[in-house]
């Protein structure tokens, strides 16, 4: 399995949560994984306050600042596994809690990614887990559409 280097920036896609409907989610510990182009703090902010999880790809710009690093195993992939407050000041009105910030390097391409979550009970290699099987769903469900033809309807 890899995980994607980039995410798509179009919205609506296949087996793309649609963003306005992220306020949806009603039940707690329900959870959400998102590409890179999806942090919309306002939006996760909301996911959080209804004790929903999410796991999103944290973008380069990304303005934090490390609160706290807990011991993880490098040989696994993480190479960091941090409490971290937002520090833009947009940013951090909109998400004023701390967040989990995961780096994880893929064993298979080598490639590194960060990812963003507010669950702190998951170990984190299970996040960077959960990043790939949301990314497997959506190549079974693009090859689905290419060779059967079937097209799903819009949420």
């Amino acid at each position: 399995m890899k995980v994607p280097e980039r995410g798509r920036k179009k919205r609506g896609g296949s087996g793309e949560p649609d963003p306005a409907r992220i306020g949806q989610l009603k039940y707690p510990k329900e959870g959400a994984v998102f590409l890179q182009c999806y942090i919309d703090f306002p939006r996760l902010y909301h996911l959080h306050r209804t004790r929903a999880f999410f796991v999103v790809r944290a973008k380069k710009n990304l303005r934090s600042r490390r609160r706290y690093s807990h011991a993880v195993d490098r040989s696994t992939g993480i190479f960091s596994d941090q409490t971290i407050m937002l520090t833009d000041p947009s940013s951090l009105a909109a998400f004023s809690e701390p967040l989990r910030r995961i780096r994880y390097r893929d064993p298979e391409s080598g490639k590194r990614f960060v990812f963003l979550t507010n669950d702190f009970t998951l170990p984190s290699l299970s996040i960077a887990e959960l990043y790939r099987q949301r990314w497997q769903v959506e190549l079974f469900l693009k090859w689905i559409k290419q060779h059967l033809r079937i097209n799903f309807p819009a949420p």
